[in-house]
């Protein structure tokens, strides 16, 4: 077919995989005309399970296809190395259906799919490559193409190898030379699957004729599956391995939908086997019939005795090699038990500097699995059903089949934190951190509001909503104090429980589950009438726990717990060279919860949160100063003078204290409203802020000048989200960085400040927390792990160079920005993380949870 390279697009700077038709191919018109349609079909295919095509190229009469390079092996690769559980196999099957249903959905056959052609990724992601062989479905067609056959009477038949290959997955119709549609795709599938869990071909011979044989006229050894293959699973395959192409699936969809509910029983009439004889149906029910009456004394006897209380179980689940559980500053809720007590979703990141994904455990699986598609999800929730998973990413809400394919985005979702989806098909959410919660549909379409702050409380925030067994009816945490909160969907008006450090979960058979302090706390809870009916009681220590109402832990409907503990976030701030080489530290012992290093402008002083609370650390090593005391402060700025730092608390608005820790009143910056500090203009007048309550359009970034009663004034106002990762003003005031989301991700955009101008984007592959050189010269940002460095010619015009890439960032980053900042003589400032496995304690599941509490609910 082609010769394919590994190849470098040095314009758009990657790699890709080049296919190039041989010069002894050059002049076959079939070849020719198969290679050009290879590019025409893949053009009109757009799925992420389908390797995509860049373009067609011809140069001095070479043609080449650019096509997507699918890193990883192929799954003939992973199948030499044994049978793969039903578990693994069950997302592969499913990606591998999601592509041909595409497919067909385009009017297009595959016509040579085997394991050969299928990739899949070290992060479980399936790529279906080859479509050299496809065509259009065209009923029409009387007579079959056989030039388009994988059995080509040309030289290259005499290679057995590669011809057996093929002939092991054709459909019979399409082994006799005979037309082919959508049905030689779904046999291929199914052989594809057989093989995938036995380790074995389902038809195997010596040679090609063996092998068409086999297929023509033999049956697959059905008891080579494995036993513990759903029997779904086990119809499935039989179904799609029908000799017949009039018996056979009709379509590939309903193999996915087969997959998916794999765990169902089947019908009695429909489960394997259900072909027995009469007189064995009726010895069976005889059987049955006299075990069920010699039971009965043993039966009476039993129920006489008192029920035995469940066992309480606990076990522990650890993250998978090279993967560390994640959610910001390891506060965030990174689990979540699914309804039915099978399954665990977590927020899972690769180190060093790898991606941030979800990550799937079934309770009785050895290891977990990513969930493709989820790069930068946070804060994932359960449908009702267990069969996906609802998380925010990129400023959306989104859904996903937790059996396997591309993620559907629901709504915008600026910040969203916290979310619970009732049986009706309604999900509730947190659509920012400073307003009330909305509602969407599971289908999508438009957010509306269902809560609304009240100002009486001086409430910033609705978070965290779970909905209650009725469906309507919600818990949720109203911000400030973390006030554990009662709403519904059928009005407006809310009640006000209790305050906690945490979010508030429901858990059967009637408690509200929050942490206090660290430990997690189970109070006696009246679903039906939202009354609290007694007073808590522990349930488990040292649970991990922030801001905001954030913890971590967990609950699925029928008593399985999850939660986590273990080690505190420490971490150094330590100076780094441009190359990444760590040079010293600033301070000799680890940090708890270090973040938000910002240095003053003389260079002298470094201001860092630490454990909630501003702290200021001299360079040269004097005793540090305690600014605040109450916690819960985040993003400290220096005024132009160094004289006073900026910070924002939970209790808004921006406030400023003396540096020198002289104390006194905060003095207030901003009017009421949720605000991030990120600069001041060049004449220190005025402050930069990212506000992300208010307009619909929030996050945005404004300019004011610092007072209660002062007006903001926009700067960056859009439908996308402006600010929210990161924003800075140049040294001279003139020119403002910061990332936007309007291309779909966030990259760094530069304007002229205060405007008016457009905007300049500096990042090509995404982009956040934007830092500037002290001398203006040069401007730093992260792309994922990677600290970039663009040169910048800033005069009437800004021009800048092309982004250079620094060293690989295995520090601490993300949160609030800035997680870094940069030194006049261009050393940075780091926070380098002081345990080394942070992130890897494991994660406690508890079974039957509620049996041994000394309260019990009514």
């Amino acid at each position: 077919m082609g010769e394919v390279y590994r190849a470098r697009d040095s314009k758009l700077q990657r790699d890709i995989a080049l296919k190039i038709l041989p010069d002894a191919f050059a002049l076959d018109p079939d070849r020719l005309a198969r290679f050009k349609r290879e590019a025409q079909v893949l053009a009109s295919l757009n799925h992420p399970n389908i390797a995509a095509i860049y373009g067609l190229e011809e140069v001095d009469g070479v043609l080449a296809l650019a096509l997507e390079l699918v890193e990883g092996p192929t799954l003939a690769d992973r199948i030499a190395e044994g049978a793969i559980p039903f578990h693994e196999a069950r997302p592969i099957a499913r990606q591998i259906a999601d592509a041909l249903e595409a497919a067909h959905d385009q009017g297009i056959v595959h016509r040579d799919l085997k394991p050969a052609n299928i990739k899949v990724r070290s992060d479980g992601a399936v790529k279906v490559l080859d479509f050299g062989l496809a065509k259009a479905l065209d009923p029409a067609t009387s007579s079959p193409d056989l030039t388009r056959s994988p059995t080509l009477s040309t030289p290259a038949a005499t290679r057995v190898g590669v011809i057996l290959g093929t002939a092991a997955y054709m459909a019979p119709e399409q082994a006799r030379g005979k037309v082919v549609d959508k049905r030689a795709d779904i046999w291929a599938f199914g052989a594809v699957l057989y093989e995938m869990l036995t380790g074995t071909r389902a038809f195997d011979g010596e040679d090609v004729t063996d092998t068409m044989g086999a297929v023509i006229h033999k049956e697959p050894v059905w008891a080579t599956l494995p036993p513990e293959t759903p029997p779904r699973v086990v119809e499935l395959v039989q179904r799609c391995l029908k000799k017949d192409a009039r018996e056979r699936l009709r379509d590939i969809g309903d193999a996915r939908i087969e997959l998916e509910g794999a765990d169902r029983p089947l019908p009695s009439s429909a489960a394997p086997g259900a072909g027995r004889s009469v007189w064995r149906e009726r010895l069976a029910w005889l059987v049955a019939t006299l075990v069920a009456i010699a039971a009965v004394p043993f039966v009476v006897a039993h129920l006489r005795e008192a029920p035995p209380t469940p066992a309480t179980v606990r076990f522990t689940v650890t993250p998978p090699d090279g993967v560390v559980f994640s959610g910001g500053s390891g506060y965030a809720p990174a689990q979540a038990v699914s309804p039915d007590g099978r399954l665990i979703v977590f927020m899972g990141q690769r180190v060093p500097g790898g991606a941030l994904l979800l990550w799937i455990r079934d309770l009785d699986a050895l290891v977990a699995r990513p969930l493709p598609g989820t790069e930068g999800g946070l804060f994932p929730f359960w449908s009702p059903d267990s069969r996906s998973v609802g998380f925010f990413a990129a400023g959306k809400l989104k859904k996903i089949d937790v059996a396997g394919g591309p993620p559907q985005i629901l709504c915008d979702a600026n910040a969203g934190e916290g979310g619970t989806w009732n049986r009706e098909g309604t999900i509730l959410f947190a659509a920012s951190t400073a307003s009330g919660l909305v509602r969407v549909s599971s289908a999508g379409g438009q957010a509306t509001p269902v809560t609304k702050l009240d100002a009486s409380r001086k409430e910033i925030s609705h978070r965290w909503p779970q909905f209650l067994p009725d469906g309507r009816r919600f818990v949720f945490v109203a911000e400030p104090n973390n006030a554990a909160s009662v709403g519904s969907l059928d009005s407006p008006e809310t009640k006000r429980l209790f305050n906690a450090d945490s979010k508030p979960l429901y858990a059967p058979p009637g408690y509200l589950l929050f942490v206090q302090q660290g430990t997690l706390m189970a109070r006696p809870f009246d679903a039906a009438r939202a009354e609290l009916t007694g007073e808590a009681v522990p349930v488990a220590e040292q649970v991990r726990y922030g801001g905001n109402g954030r913890a971590a832990f967990s609950v699925s409907e029928n008593g399985v717990l999850s939660y986590r503990g273990g080690e505190a976030i420490t971490g150094t701030p330590v100076w780094v060279d441009r190359t990444g080489r760590e040079l010293s530290a600033l301070v000799s012992n680890p940090l708890d919860s270090a973040e938000f290093p910002r240095l003053s402008p003389d260079g002298r002083r470094l201001a860092l949160v630490v454990a909630g609370d501003v702290w200021v650390y001299d360079i040269q090593g004097r005793p540090p100063i305690k600014i605040t005391f109450d916690g819960q402060h985040y993003a400290p700025l220096w005024t132009p003078d160094g004289r006073r730092l900026v910070y924002e608390t939970t209790s808004v608005p921006l406030r400023s204290l003396p540096a020198d820790g002289s104390g006194g009143a905060p003095e207030t910056l901003t009017p009421d409203g949720h605000f991030h500090p990120h600069g001041w203009s060049g004449d220190g007048r005025e402050l930069l802020v990212v506000r992300l309550d208010g307009a619909a359009t929030a996050p945005d970034i404004f300019r004011l000048t610092p007072g209660a009663k002062s007006e903001p004034q926009v700067v960056v106002q859009t439908p996308a989200a402006e600010g929210a990762a990161g924003a800075a003003l140049s040294p001279d005031g003139h020119w403002l960085a910061y990332v936007s989301d309007a291309t779909g991700q966030g990259e760094i955009w530069v304007r002229p400040y205060p405007g008016p101008g457009a905007p300049v984007r500096l990042s090509p592959n995404g982009g956040t927390e934007p830092v500037w050189a002290r001398s203006g010269k040069e401007l730093y940002y992260l792309e994922a792990a990677k600290l970039m460095a663009v040169a910048i010619e800033a005069r009437a015009d800004f021009n800048f160079k092309p982004a250079a890439f620094l060293f690989e960032s295995n520090y601490v980053r993300g949160g609030q920005p800035p997680s870094y900042d940069v030194a006049a003589d261009g050393r940075f400032i780091m926070i380098k993380s002081a345990n080394s496995r942070a992130g890897t304690s494991p994660m406690t599941v508890v079974l039957n949870w509620a049996d041994k509490l000394p309260v019990r609910a009514r």
